[in-house]
């Protein structure tokens, strides 16, 4: 039979648990996401400077 104290040292290793995957996962968006907006927009100046020498 589980004891309360077995029960609530469960409970807390899954909450610490999420809350590390929580950091690592947000960790991975905070250096993943400015470099994926960042590349975006040197994509898109590059089609714009294109289109402007073509027309030219």
């Amino acid at each position: 039979m589980v004891n309360i104290n077995q029960t609530t040292e469960v409970i807390q290793f899954v909450l610490a648990l999420i809350f590390l995957i929580g950091i690592l996962a947000g960790s991975y968006w905070f250096v993943y996401a400015p470099v994926k907006r960042e590349n975006d927009e040197r994509i898109r100046n590059e089609r714009e400077n294109s289109s402007k020498t073509q027309s030219r």
